[in-house]
């Protein structure tokens, strides 16, 4: 039996935006209260962060995506201001980056979570 690393891939900001523009999904127009246009995009995503000691891993849905941010969708509550470490796999070519949650909104079958990307 032979043990394999995985090596943790780390996008950074121009890896992320090419990925962002690759999706070929349209931007919708900017919204007054928001600092910049978001692409809707559905593919799951893994969320990796640390819960009381003990590394928590969390498959959401991701709605949509932006320069700086994504916005996921799950069943459970996400403390605001915690750390994460994001896995989106495209195509069977996986990638990280980190972030911050910044908001977690309770919306009709979940929570709406919003997370700020840190490069």
């Amino acid at each position: 039996m032979s043990s394999q690393k995985s090596e943790v891939i780390f996008a950074t900001r121009g890896e992320w935006i090419a990925f962002v523009a690759m999706l070929n999904a349209p931007l919708s127009r900017r919204e007054p209260h928001r600092g910049e246009e978001r692409s809707p995009f559905q593919l799951e995503v893994l969320i990796v962060m640390e819960d009381e000691g003990q590394t928590v891993r969390r498959r959401l849905a991701l709605l949509n995506v932006s320069k700086n941010g994504m916005m996921v969708k799950g069943d459970t509550e996400m403390e605001i201001g915690k750390a994460v470490l994001v896995e989106v796999n495209k195509e069977g070519t996986p990638f990280h980056v980190v972030g911050v949650i910044r908001h977690c909104t309770q919306t009709l079958g979940g929570f709406k979570i919003g997370v700020h990307l840190n490069f």
